[in-house]
């Protein structure tokens, strides 16, 4: 694993611990999505760096996953879970 998916992945798990600490208050249920979010985002992004794929600046996770899906594939289902994330995402950003 390069550098650069290292610092991606550490990203990552610091939204994780985000979510840990905040995941039981209901006033904060849009920042979790967010971090939700952000955490598959930045393993998408570790992954793409990892197999030297150019990171597109962008956060639509399924736009991400699309340049790595042959090496994760997703099912219907949580294909269907990745897009409600991608969703709530926008939604957790603006009023």
């Amino acid at each position: 694993m390069n550098l650069l998916s290292k610092e991606w992945l550490k990203a990552a798990y610091y939204d994780l611990l985000t979510i840990q600490y905040i995941l039981n208050d209901s006033f904060l249920t849009h920042i979790t999505a967010f971090h939700s979010e952000q955490t598959i985002e930045k393993c998408f992004k570790a992954l793409l760096a990892h197999y030297n794929i150019e990171i597109p600046k962008i956060h639509d996770i399924r736009r991400l996953h699309k340049l790595i899906e042959n090496d994760i594939p997703l099912d219907h289902d949580k294909l269907r879970v990745l897009l409600k994330i991608n969703e709530l995402y926008i939604d957790a950003r603006y009023p």
